[in-house]
């Protein structure tokens, strides 16, 4: 047997979700009310700048991503990329954000093309 898999990895993947999604899934999921208002307050009111030297840029409030180094970031990305599973039909090996399918056939040529098969899913 042959094995192969596609290695992924979602550059800045936490940074790029607005916090209304990463509230709506768990929402879809039967989340409580009171539980969905907690994660919500932990996400919102943030804001960032940036320090170069003694220079500090100015505050930006943050409508995107999750607090870096956080629990819940790679837990609400997770919820958030969930529905990848209903398109993929090769075995993957998931976590955070590295999502990784992997194909085991007899010969090379055929994990060649299930792997391409799949990354065109991944990639529309």
């Amino acid at each position: 047997m042959k094995c192969g898999i596609l290695l992924t990895d979602l550059s800045k993947a936490f940074d790029c979700l607005r916090h209304d999604l990463l509230i709506a899934k768990p929402n879809a999921y039967g989340f409580s009310y009171n539980s969905l208002k907690l994660i919500y307050s932990y996400l919102s009111g943030r804001f960032q700048r940036t320090r170069v030297n003694s220079s500090f840029s100015d505050w930006i409030r943050l409508i995107f991503g999750v607090p870096q180094g956080s629990v819940l970031g790679p837990e609400l990305f997770n919820y958030n990329s969930n529905d990848l599973f209903l398109f993929i039909f090769l075995d993957i090996i998931n976590f955070a954000d590295d999502n990784s399918p992997f194909s085991i056939c007899k010969t090379v040529p055929c994990v060649i093309q299930n792997l391409e098969t799949e990354s065109k899913i991944l990639l529309e």
